[in-house]
């Protein structure tokens, strides 16, 4: 099965997209290099997690936990974090 993501478009000038994710069968998937930060939320085996992600310079390497269901917003080019 794989990776399968949905992804829509968002109307906040700061949001560049919303997306879901469901991971069967996969271990690890490659990150595409972007200039654009991102937040990642996932829930496996009941427990939540977050992260943040980019600006990354070049493609690398992530783990993909199993049976992880996940919920990543990726900010718009400009927008920082504190």
């Amino acid at each position: 099965m794989g990776l399968r993501f949905e992804i829509r478009a968002s109307d906040s000038p700061w949001v560049d997209s919303v997306w879901t994710c469901t991971s069967e069968r996969v271990t690890t998937m490659t990150s595409v290099a972007g200039a654009r930060l991102g937040l990642v939320f996932w829930e496996q085996d009941g427990a939540a997690h977050a992260a943040v992600t980019g600006p990354e310079t070049r493609t690398g390497t992530a783990p993909v936990p199993e049976g992880a269901v996940f919920t990543g917003i990726d900010l718009a080019v400009g927008t920082t974090l504190r």
